[in-house]
């Protein structure tokens, strides 16, 4: 097949996505506004936006439109002139954010919208009413939408799209890289971690994803487990006043010593920090099927997460992890410390959360349901639809 995926190139879910059909040997291009960074894209066909976008209306026209507020029809031209040179058997969008809207209405071929979580779940909130109606024609557009989450493709839905076009595809995780057992001492060491738990927080610096509660939490956690360390991952450019307030929150607090940055990591180097991790936190205010929490899961450690519908199709309370009233400091630190006390809690935590991931992560297993959706669209079938009910 020749594929063409409009997406972030320097996103791991990007690479892993079209790695997996590059290695099929399928042909692969890959539309971006960054230079995939990721050795393993080095054979996809990359052009980069917006430059290779060609101007088709004059000067006059163009500063015309964009002074309307018509700005997608821009787009939408420059894109179908651009789609049209590749012919891709199907194009694919890896998250539907506000400026690939125009792409998604310009394509005439076979096309899939495949939303992550927040560009369907956060973002349309705060959407003008034009641009949540281009969305929702965007939705209507596409031939399947492949949802990782019950919740994800009821918004899918009630933003307009099909119900009969949703397709159920699984998160995506390399249990041959994550896996339990890992030697994470070297590690331990640079991080100048002593024998206490470590927390792990894999989400990134932004206040969606609730690094303050975190924060906030421990020093109760603190007061019962003196030797306890948070560990936060992340770029901190992504956000520069949350980071500010962060810092701002962590001195006032008297949380210099328990409380670690530790940077940003490669998805390759992650399997290493989970096997570190005592407890892996993962508490934003909205999320569909995180991969961190699968990774965790998959490394055999226990997680705590918001309590959310799309987290708690992936965590069952007392099951496979604990929940956490969202942004609920107090309920935060009570998990932690049931996982840092109860060991008998943990080891039935963590093993039917690896056999969840087994089932419903596995890398192989679910980038095949999504080559069977992109043939079976090729075919004219309309089968295998999922109750977004």
């Amino acid at each position: 097949m020749r594929l063409c995926y409009l997406a972030d190139p320097t996103s791991s879910h990007t690479s892993k996505w079209l790695s997996y059909f590059l290695n099929r040997g399928d042909e692969v291009h890959l539309l971006g506004w960054n230079p995939p960074t990721d050795p393993a894209l080095a054979r996809a066909y990359y052009y980069h936006l917006p430059d290779v976008l060609p101007q088709v209306f004059p000067a006059l026209v163009r500063s015309v439109l964009w002074h309307a507020n018509a700005w997608p029809l821009v787009h939408w031209r420059q894109w179908g002139v651009l789609l049209d040179q590749i012919r891709p058997d199907v194009f694919d969008i890896l998250m539907l954010n506000a400026h690939q809207i125009p792409a998604a209405l310009a394509r005439r071929g076979p096309m899939v919208i495949t939303p992550w979580g927040s560009d369907l779940l956060v973002y349309p909130q705060g959407y003008t009413p034009l641009t949540r109606w281009f969305l929702g024609r965007a939705l209507r557009r596409a031939d399947l939408v492949l949802c990782n989450s019950v919740a994800l493709a009821q918004a899918a839905v009630s933003l307009g799209a099909r119900a009969e076009r949703i397709r159920r595809v699984g998160q995506i995780v390399d249990l041959t890289r994550f896996r339990p057992g890992l030697d994470a001492t070297q590690l331990r060491r640079s991080l100048r971690l002593d024998g206490g738990p470590v927390l792990l927080s894999p989400r990134n610096l932004q206040p969606l994803y609730n690094i303050h509660v975190l924060i906030h939490a421990m020093p109760m956690i603190l007061a019962q487990c003196p030797t306890a360390k948070l560990i936060l991952l992340g770029k901190r450019e992504l956000d520069p006043p949350y980071v500010h307030y962060l810092e701002h929150e962590i001195k006032r607090l008297g949380l210099s010593e328990a409380v670690r940055y530790a940077g940003w990591f490669a998805n390759d180097e992650m399997p290493l920090l989970y096997a570190l991790a005592d407890v892996v936190l993962s508490i934003p205010t909205s999320d569909s099927r995180p991969s961190s929490v699968f990774e965790a899961m998959a490394c055999r450690v226990p997680v705590v997460v918001s309590d959310l519908s799309s987290l708690r199709e992936i965590v069952k309370p007392e099951e496979t992890g604990l929940v956490a009233p969202v942004g609920d400091a107090v309920g935060t630190a009570a998990a932690v410390l049931r996982l840092l006390q109860d060991e008998s809690l943990c080891r039935h935590l963590v093993q039917h959360g690896l056999e969840f991931v087994r089932q419903e992560g596995d890398y192989n297993v679910q980038m095949a349901k999504v080559a069977a959706c992109y043939e079976e669209l090729l075919s004219g079938k309309t089968t295998c639809a999922v109750s977004v009910g």
